[in-house]
């Protein structure tokens, strides 16, 4: 990777560098302090550093830990070792990491436990404060250089002396399972391999020496007469991306990538690089290999781009952001401006800048065997027990750091060796429990606790992730996906939060910690009110919310709980007398996109708002927003009173039956003012979320001819409903069956749009208002269209016999042929994407809604500060609101009442409205007052019949 070694740079190369050479703390001097608490040099250095318009002392000696001037810690990820932490730690210290190399150098790395102790990151994710991407690539131009490219043609004639893959690895068995993988392709393929690992073929005499060979104009040369080089990373995590990719994509052979699951953002266009996680076996890889080598056009396809350039806007943006200062000198100057500020606001009486890194920062899955289907043997690496062996360290790291105090390395040592023998025996003892058997466990560590670690310790450590669903432990990644940080913001810009917001902060100070849910009792104000027992609502009259005798009145009064008394409480307000520069919004329940947020967002015409996740912020004078995830929606967990001044927004693409069937009812939705809904009527549309582009829908990728469908066969595997086996798959069948899970007007998934960029036939079940987002009249089969099943069933009958009338469905797929110009137009006004659809300014519907709400909310500043009244601004029953479910007759008609889901529904329904009633009055109230009154609504209606 390459560091700049501050400690041996001779004094003019310091100067030149911004550093003066002076090697003593000035006792005078107030400049904040940057201490490398685990560094990348034994040297001993300090050295005062000039970071544009402000300057820090920076050194690596452990003695000035204790001074009392503002200070931050950094750490060297590779260095980092359990138990040597600047502990007991100041409240307003900074602990900052650097991370930019392989998680196998430190497993500590990829546990929650140790990633959140610290404020400030700069590592290869891009979630991280400071990412480091692309470190290895040189620039846009270098990339598409044709320098070494060879065209194709000239490729096939080296086939008679060289293989078509080519392999150059020396760091044997890492935890990627990269060689076991090559082993295994090498039984269907050649595979040509030059470094130690696997070797089989000899390099040049003059390339044997391994560092400078690899950057020989020679060795380049030789490397561009492969058609496909192996491009297999050391392990395996999101944005860890080496020269392994870069330099075959720079010599123009085509990468066969094993690495990053994320690595198709930042590759130079769509067919560039054959991903094998896309592939299922190492057999399956030969085979698609083979083609392409046999097939020059289809080849050609996969260099195409360096002729045409790189195509993807991502990766292109993100290199022309990227800074080129060496990572370490940007880091700290990062952290010292940070300092200075927090040091300015300190002295203004303003609250400092507080941060908190996260599981996604770096967090690292765990080593992995190639085939999924084989169980690792105890043995097999020796990366799988250190990973389990950090897992403890990582327990023990945040147990003595949560007590705040200096640890001997005999302390942490015998705390380790208890919590392991505490497993071993939660694992396979029978008296973990019992007081007695403390001496002998420690006893039988201390002699055998070398083999604990490595051979029960990862047996038993399998074990107890299935069985006990140890929480803080995150080896799969399907399951880590909700308690990561997955917001693909480009940068989190915290210096432009430094710079532009100080003036419109308050003086609330701003902990680590987002204020507890309460767990029983929604508390909605200082003053408690007294509960009203269910028996005594008759004759008690209030001022607001529901009616006295809406308990008595029938069914027909609950629907009107949306009243103008009711709505008052939620109506927007411009009692505000100051307005915020830059509004902040807050999401207060969230998916993956809102986790951890602390960002600046910059929308239309430049505005600005301050997105946040800490709950400490929703009484701020400057947040304006409060934004709710629907399937998160719980009412026992809202804010304890609501500022009339401040709007509410939801964002809910999910299906009907999510969040208890509560969206279904004008009460919830009446809460809100702003909604981002399936639903065509809602304030910003998200109908089509699953469907990418309108290419992708047009797509002939895989697209199999009728006639091949008329004589299709299959294996007897199955894969992953994403991978592109599955989807080959599915492009054999002439039709297939899209129905949801719910229906409702405008709820369309991936269960429709899939099929379309398969080329199969959709038989459709789901939205009754499908039509309108077809490609053609004739493009899909509707099962409404048909009184009965035998009728639906003769008509794909007639189709299947009839190729002509058959391949009308498909006329979409030709130039041209997609005539729905209402779909057409829908796709194309959004500004956002489900996935990763470059030519969109939002990476997802989240961040288009952020700003959506962002600029709503600049548009209410202009309100009040012309004076006006803020206009009411209330969401309609229609913006979510779908019918009772129902399910098919026996003749396969959607008529007959379903009476499990449909209970569950007019159960939402009775709770929602009991909710509105304590929630509208102000009153505590708690799960048990709500299912009481609901029970009661239940109960009169069950009476009216």
């Amino acid at each position: 990777m390459g560091y700049l070694y501050v400690s041996v740079l001779p004094p003019e190369l310091k100067l030149r560098l911004g550093f003066h050479v002076e090697e003593q703390l000035n006792p005078k001097g107030e400049e904040p302090l940057i201490i490398w608490w685990s560094f990348f040099s034994n040297d001993s250095t300090s050295f005062y550093a000039s970071c544009e318009d402000v300057k820090c002392f920076i050194t690596n000696k452990k003695e000035y830990k204790d001074n009392q001037r503002n200070k931050a810690f950094l750490f060297d990820g590779i260095f980092l070792k359990p138990n040597d932490l600047p502990l007991p730690r100041q409240p307003d210290d900074l602990w900052g990491l650097f991370q930019e190399e392989s998680p196998k150098n430190n497993y500590l790395l990829s546990h929650s436990e140790v990633m959140d102790l610290f404020n400030i990151t700069s590592t290869f994710r891009r979630d991280s404060t400071f990412p480091i991407l692309l470190r290895d690539v040189k620039s846009i131009e270098w990339l598409e250089s044709s320098r070494y490219f060879l065209p194709t043609p000239k490729k096939n004639k080296y086939l008679a002396e060289l293989s078509p893959v080519v392999y150059v690895h020396s760091d044997c068995n890492p935890p990627s399972g990269r060689d076991d993988f090559v082993k295994e392709l090498m039984k269907y393929i050649k595979v040509d391999s030059y470094g130690k690992c696997l070797h089989n073929k000899d390099l040049p005499k003059s390339l044997i020496d391994p560092l400078p060979g690899m950057f020989d104009t020679k060795f380049y040369k030789l490397m561009a007469k492969y058609k496909f080089t192996l491009a297999m990373e050391n392990s395996i995590c999101d944005d860890y991306i080496t020269e392994k990719l870069w330099r075959p994509l720079h010599l123009g052979s085509v990468p066969i990538v094993l690495g990053s699951p994320k690595v198709q953002d930042f590759l130079p266009s769509n067919h560039s690089a054959i991903i094998i996680m896309d592939i299922s076996s190492p057999k399956k890889l030969a085979d698609f290999i083979k083609l392409l080598n046999n097939n020059d056009d289809m080849y050609n396809e996969y260099t195409a781009w360096k002729k045409t350039g790189v195509t993807n806007t991502y990766l292109k943006n993100v290199l022309q952001k990227r800074n080129f200062m060496d990572p370490h000198l940007r880091f700290q100057c990062n952290i010292c401006k940070i300092l200075h500020e927090n040091k300015r606001r300190k002295t203004s009486g303003l609250p400092i800048f507080r941060y908190r890194s996260n599981h996604s920062h770096y967090g690292c899955p765990g080593p992995v065997n190639f085939d999924p289907k084989v169980k690792p043997k105890p043995f097999e690496s020796i990366y799988r027990h250190l990973y389990y062996q950090s897992v403890f360290e990582a327990k023990a790291v945040s147990h003595f750091a949560k007590l705040n105090r200096k640890v001997t390395s005999n302390e942490f040592n015998e705390y380790l060796s208890r919590i392991i023998l505490d497993f071993y025996l939660i694992c396979g003892g029978n008296c973990y429990y019992h007081v007695n058997c403390w001496k002998w466990r420690r006893l039988i560590l201390y002699s055998v606790i070398t083999t604990i670690v490595l051979v029960v310790g990862s047996y038993c450590y399998e074990i107890f992730l299935t069985e006990k669903s140890l929480r803080d432990v995150c080896t799969n990644e399907d399951d880590c996906a909700t308690r990561q940080t997955k917001d693909m913001e480009l940068n989190r810009e915290n210096l432009e939060i430094l710079s532009k917001q100080s003036h419109a902060e308050s003086n609330t100070p701003l902990s680590y910690e987002s204020s507890p849910n309460s767990e029983q009792t929604l508390e909605r104000s200082n003053e408690r009110h007294p509960f009203v027992p269910v028996d005594d609502f008759k004759g008690k009259e209030e001022k607001s919310g529901l009616s006295t005798d809406t308990q008595v009145q029938g069914i027909e009064k609950q629907d009107q709980v949306a009243t103008d008394s009711t709505r008052d409480n939620i109506k927007l307000s411009n009692i505000r007398k100051q307005t915020p520069a830059i509004p902040k919004l807050l999401w207060w329940d969230f998916y993956s996109h809102g986790a951890g947020k602390d960002d600046v967002i910059t929308c239309k015409q430049g505005v600005k708002c301050h997105v946040v996740s800490n709950r400490n912020w929703t009484d701020h004078q400057d947040t304006m927003a409060i934004i709710h995830y629907g399937t998160h929606f719980y009412f026992m967990d809202l804010p304890k009173h609501r500022r009339k001044e401040v709007t509410w927004a939801v964002i809910h693409e999910e299906s009907p039956k999510n969040a208890d069937f509560l969206f279904n009812h004008e009460e919830i939705l009446s809460l809100f003012n702003y909604t981002a809904t399936f639903k065509r009527e809602s304030d910003y549309p998200i109908t089509t979320h699953f469907l990418p582009s309108m290419s992708y829908l047009q797509s002939k990728q895989y697209l199999v001819s009728t006639q091949d469908k008329n004589s299709l066969t299959f294996g007897k595997s199955m894969a992953p409903m994403t991978s592109k086996e599955f989807y080959e798959l599915a492009a054999k069948y002439k039709f297939t069956l899209a129905m949801e899970n719910a229906v409702c007007d405008d709820y369309i998934t991936e269960k429709l749009w899939r099929p379309f960029h398969l080329g199969s036939v959709p038989i459709v079940f789901g939205s009754p208002k499908i039509k309108d987002y077809l490609p053609n009249k004739k493009s899909a089969v509707v099962i409404n269209d048909f009184d009965d099943v035998e009728k639906l069933a003769a008509f794909i009958k007639y189709l299947d016999r009839n190729d002509t009338a058959y391949e009308e469905y498909l006329q979409y797929k030709e130039p041209g042929g997609l005539k729905n110009t209402f779909l057409i137009d829908s796709v194309n006004k959004r500004e956002w994407s489900k996935y990763h659809d470059q030519t969109k300014p939002f990476y997802s519907l989240f961040s288009g809604f952020e700003c959506y709400i962002c600029e709503e909310m600049h548009k209410n500043i202009d309100t009040i500060k012309s004076g006006k009244e803020l206009p009411i601004k209330i969401a309609k029953l229609d913006h979510y609101g779908c019918p009772p479910p129902k399910r098919f007759s026996d003749k396969g008609q959607y008529t007959v009442i379903d009476p499990r889901f449909s209970y569950f529904w007019y159960e939402g329904k009775y709770r929602a409205k009991a909710f509105r009633y304590f929630y509208d009055k102000n009153l505590n109230f708690t799960e048990k007052d709500i299912a009481t009154l609901a029970k009661s609504f239940r109960q009169e209606y069950m009476d009216d019949g």
